[in-house]
C-alpha cells in the first residue's frame, strides 16, 4: 500500500513506513480492546429480556437437564449443550439477566478474540485485516448478540473455533483424529448450523489429502465424516425433525429460503434482497459498503483459487452448503441466523481487500480508501458506551405500573407483550414485586387479534381497564398498537393513563365501567 511514496527521499519513505507499520501494530490490540468492552459495556448495562429470550428463558427455568436434548416450547430452539450450559449456570446463579447472558458474553467474547487471531495470522497483519477486524468488533449486531439470551454469539464463536483448529490441526495421527471426532461431534450438539462448517473443514482435509499430498489418511477423514453424520442424524431425529412439522414456522421462514432456481421477477427479487442482507451484516447495508464487500470477495475468491485453494474450500465450503440447505427449505436466511456465517466471509474479504489494495494503483488505492472512511462511522457500536443499548424495558414498564394498580383492574396483554410479562410475573427474581395479582388483585388476559372483540365480556363493573404492548420496535407494530388502542377507545372512552418505556407502552381506560348481561366474572387462571 505504501508503494506509492517510494517517489519521496529513501529517509523519509523508511520514516513513513515504519510510523504507519507501527500505528497498524497499535491499532490491532485497541481495536480488540474496543470489542470487548463494548461487548461487556452492553451487557452490564443490563436491559429486560424481550419476546424471545423470555421465551427461551422460560424454557430453561422450566424444563430438566434431560429436557434439554427434546424439542422447546414457546416457539423456540436452541442447540442441546447451548440448553445445558443456560440450566447448569440457572442452576448455580438464579434468574437474573446477568445469569442467563452470560454464556452468549464469553462466547460472543471467544469469537472476537479467534477472529482476531485469525485475521491478524491471515491477513499478516495488513490494514485489510484490520478493517475487517474493525467491522467485526463494532458492529451493532455482533455486539447485541454477544448480550442476550440467544445462541447466535456461540454459533459465531464454534464457527471461529472449527477454522482456527482446521489450519492447526490436521487429521494426520491417532490422537488428532479423535481430536476431530470429539471437536465436530461437540461442535453439532452447541451449534446446529457447525454442520454447515464441518462441510468446509471435510473439503479443506479432503483437498488437502488429494490434491496437495499431504498425509491425511482417506479411511481417518471417512471415519470422521461417519461420527459426524450419525451425530447429526441423531440429532436431527430427536430435535429438528419435529420442527420442520410445524406450518407456522416455515409459513414465517418462507421469504429467507434461497432461490436454487429463480424462474420469475419474485425469486429474483428475493435473491437480490437476500444476498443484499448478508453483505450488509458483514460490512453494512450502505452503497459503499455493499460494492466494497462485494469487490472484495471476488478479488478474495480470485486469489484463493489461485494461491490457496484449499483454505478456499474451507471458507466458501459451508457458505454453497448453507445455501442449498436453504434453498430445499431446511434453513432460513434470516439475518440472526446467519451470523454464523460471517467469520467466513469476513476472512474472505481481508484477502481480498489486501489483493485489491496492491495491485488497483494510486487512484484505486484512493477510492478504497474513500469507501473504507465512508463505512467505518457506520459502525456505531462505540456509541454503546455513550448511549445505553435498550430493545423492550418491561422490567421498568411494570415497576412503574405496579404503582398505579389497584384491586379489580383487568390487565389486557398484547401477544407480543405476553413472554417478557409472564416472565418478569412469574420467573423472575423480582417477580413477587411485579406480580399484579399480588398487588392489587389484578386480572391479567392474552389476546390476538382485536381486542375488544375477544376481551369485551371480561370487563366488570368496578374495574379498569389497562392494555399493555411491547415489541414498538417497527412502524408496523406501532401502527397495529395505535388500531387496538382505537378500537377499545370506540367503546371505552379516550385514555386517561399512559406509562411508556423503551420498546413498550401500556395504556389505562376510564375508572369504572358499567357491566353488562352477558360480561362474564373473570377467569383468573388464564
Amino acid at each position: 500500500m505504501l508503494q506509492n511514496y517510494r517517489a519521496l527521499a529513501p529517509s523519509s519513505y523508511q520514516r513513513i513506513t515504519f510510523g504507519l507499520s507501527r500505528a497498524r501494530d497499535l491499532l490491532w490490540p485497541a481495536v480488540l480492546f474496543l470489542g470487548l468492552l463494548l461487548r461487556l459495556v452492553v451487557y452490564l448495562q443490563n436491559r429486560s429480556l424481550f419476546l424471545d429470550e423470555a421465551n427461551l428463558a422460560r424454557n430453561i427455568a422450566e424444563i430438566s437437564l434431560a429436557d434439554c436434548f427434546a424439542p422447546l416450547r414457546y416457539q423456540q430452539y436452541a442447540p442441546p449443550l447451548f440448553l445445558v450450559l443456560e440450566k447448569i449456570n440457572f442452576l448455580l446463579a438464579g434468574a437474573s439477566e446477568y445469569s442467563l447472558r452470560f454464556w452468549p458474553l464469553i462466547m460472543g467474547g471467544l469469537a472476537l478474540l479467534i477472529l482476531y487471531d485469525l485475521l491478524r495470522q491471515l491477513s499478516e497483519k495488513s490494514w485489510a485485516g484490520l478493517f475487517v477486524f474493525y467491522l467485526f468488533a463494532c458492529s451493532q449486531v455482533f455486539i447485541r448478540y454477544s448480550a442476550e439470551l440467544k445462541q447466535y454469539s456461540t454459533d459465531m464463536a464454534v464457527t471461529s473455533t472449527l477454522v482456527w483448529l482446521a489450519l492447526r490441526y490436521r487429521p494426520t495421527t491417532g490422537k488428532r483424529i479423535a481430536l476431530w471426532i470429539l471437536a465436530g461431534s461437540l461442535a453439532i450438539w452447541l451449534s446446529m448450523p457447525s454442520v454447515f462448517v464441518l462441510t468446509g473443514v471435510g473439503l479443506y482435509f479432503g483437498y488437502l489429502g488429494l490434491k496437495d499430498q499431504q498425509n491425511i489418511p482417506v479411511a481417518a477423514l471417512l471415519l470422521i465424516g461417519t461420527i459426524w453424520l450419525l451425530n447429526f442424524g441423531l440429532y436431527f431425529w430427536l430435535i429438528l425433525a419435529n420442527d420442520l412439522q410445524k406450518p407456522d414456522l416455515l409459513s414465517y421462514h418462507q421469504p429467507y429460503f434461497w432461490p436454487l432456481l429463480p424462474t420469475s421477477g419474485a425469486d429474483w427479487a428475493r435473491l437480490s434482497g437476500l444476498a443484499q442482507s448478508l453483505l450488509g451484516t458483514l460490512s453494512g447495508h450502505t452503497f459503499p459498503a455493499i460494492v466494497l464487500s462485494l469487490s472484495g470477495l471476488v478479488a478474495g475468491t480470485i486469489y484463493l483459487g489461485k494461491k490457496r485453494p484449499a483454505l478456499l474450500w474451507l471458507l466458501i465450503g459451508p457458505i454453497v452448503a448453507c445455501l442449498i440447505a436453504s434453498g430445499l427449505g431446511r434453513y432460513s436466511l434470516i439475518e440472526r441466523l446467519t451470523l454464523f456465517l460471517m467469520p467466513l466471509p469476513g476472512v474472505l474479504l481481508a484477502f481480498g481487500l489486501n489483493f485489491l489494495v496492491q495491485y488497483v494503483g494510486r487512484w484505486g488505492q484512493l477510492v478504497l480508501l474513500i469507501f473504507g472512511l465512508l463505512i467505518l462511522p457506520l459502525r456505531k457500536g462505540p456509541e454503546y458506551l455513550v448511549y445505553p443499548f435498550r430493545y423492550e424495558e418491561m422490567r421498568s414498564l411494570l415497576a412503574e405500573l405496579r404503582e398505579q394498580l389497584r384491586a379489580g383492574d383487568l390487565l389486557w396483554i398484547d401477544l407480543y407483550a405476553y413472554p417478557a410479562f409472564y416472565w418478569y410475573t412469574q420467573h423472575a427474581p423480582e417477580a413477587a414485586s411485579l406480580r399484579p395479582e399480588q398487588i392489587s388483585g389484578s386480572v391479567v388476559h392474552q389476546w390476538d387479534g382485536d381486542p375488544w372483540e375477544e376481551l369485551s365480556g371480561q370487563i366488570t363493573a368496578d374495574g379498569r381497564v389497562w392494555m399493555i404492548f411491547s415489541h414498538l420496535v417497527s412502524d408496523r407494530n406501532r401502527r397495529e398498537m395505535r388500531e387496538d388502542l382505537e378500537s377499545v377507545s370506540a367503546q371505552l372512552g379516550p385514555v386517561e393513563r399512559e406509562i411508556r418505556q423503551t420498546g413498550v407502552a401500556a395504556f389505562g381506560f376510564a375508572e369504572e365501567r358499567p357491566a353488562t348481561p352477558e360480561h362474564q366474572s373473570p377467569d383468573r387462571t388464564h
